[in-house]
């Protein structure tokens, strides 16, 4: 009796190992909307022009009806997959689950992580990463093992953190149902964003922030009306380390399978925008990468949700520049003829 209740555990563990790293179980660890997140992506057409691919800030900041509206039908409808969290190994992983789908978009929208292209961190912390449920076991022993200066026993120690967190997020999202109601009521179209209504809210609150950290980024800075970000340079740490590599592989399957690719990132309220020499640093390892000018993102601060979020105006602006870029127009000259 004793085999047989070892037997039945080993196996229910197993079955769990197994659908943790499916994308029917992966697409739900988003930080919020997760049955929404996985409907978006269970609904979507495999004909799908525009997809623009990142965190929180790419979710409240991309309008994918406008974008429709700019471009055509020819490149219509976009998505706006934009998820709660920032991580380009969620990216990289989004877009190779569309593509293994049978999903070809003709553009990729990519968020870059500023932060952690600069970030000096040397230790690998994808074990604590409250996302690291939406990764394959294979990414995150790739995230572990391709962190710089770090011990055979850390790297061990942080894989088997990392996989007992994905495996036990995996079970609480099928045993509370989260899973099964998920794909029991799939909407027969997919929706444009994960978005509610009081997303866009503002509060007294949220307004006392931006303007706190207006004068946050005033005391860095100095006079905001000129201020330009000159400090970027790329590091070596390990966030740095994982954000190129993923690129790369998403530059790797941009190129597979005959999809434009745009890097860029959203700005914080009162965030300074890049000089151009930021820019190029940015664009000599990254060359997707793209950013609007000084006085578009000077004139979108006004028009923000919270510090990090944009709202209506701000999002229509980052919106229309992204639909006017070259590459973009080029993809919709191409879809005409």
């Amino acid at each position: 009796m004793k085999w047989y209740a070892s037997a039945l555990t080993l196996l229910v563990l197993g079955g769990f190992t197994w659908l943790a790293d499916t994308s029917f179980v992966r697409n739900h660890v988003v930080g919020n909307e997760n049955i929404c997140s996985a409907q978006q992506i269970a609904a979507l057409p495999k004909e799908v022009p525009f997809v623009a691919l990142g965190s929180s800030r790419v979710r409240a900041g991309f309008s994918a009806e406008l974008a429709d509206e700019i471009l055509g039908e020819e490149l219509a409808p976009a998505y706006n997959l934009g998820r709660s969290g920032i991580n380009i190994a969620r990216n990289y992983r989004m877009l190779s689950d569309l593509i293994n789908a049978g999903v070809r978009p003709k553009l990729a929208y990519v968020e870059l992580d500023l932060l952690a292209l600069e970030a000096q961190t040397r230790r690998p912390t994808v074990g604590v990463a409250r996302d690291v449920g939406v990764l394959t076991f294979s990414d995150i022993v790739t995230s572990t093992l391709i962190a710089p200066d770090t011990s055979a026993v850390a790297r061990t120690h942080i894989i088997a953190l990392s996989f007992l967190q994905k495996i036990r997020s995996a079970m609480v999202l099928i045993l509370s149902g989260q899973v099964p109601r998920s794909y029991l009521s799939v909407p027969d179209t997919a929706v444009r964003v994960c978005w509610r209504a009081y997303y866009d809210r503002r509060s007294p609150g949220k307004l006392r922030a931006i303007e706190e950290q207006r004068a946050l980024y005033t005391d860095r800075y100095g006079d905001l009306a000129t201020a330009l970000r000159e400090e970027i340079q790329i590091a070596s740490g390990w966030r740095a380390v994982t954000e190129l590599y993923y690129l790369d592989r998403i530059r790797e399957l941009a190129r597979a399978n005959d999809i434009t690719l745009i890097v860029s990132r959203h700005w914080r309220a009162y965030e300074p925008p890049l000089s151009p020499r930021s820019i190029a640093t940015i664009q000599a390892r990254i060359p997707e990468f793209r950013f609007p000018p000084a006085e578009l993102v000077r004139e979108s601060w006004g028009h923000f949700l919270d510090r990090t979020h944009m709202f209506d105006e701000a999002r229509n602006m980052f919106t229309q520049w992204l639909v006017n870029l070259p590459e973009t127009k080029g993809q919709a000259h191409a879809a005409w003829n």
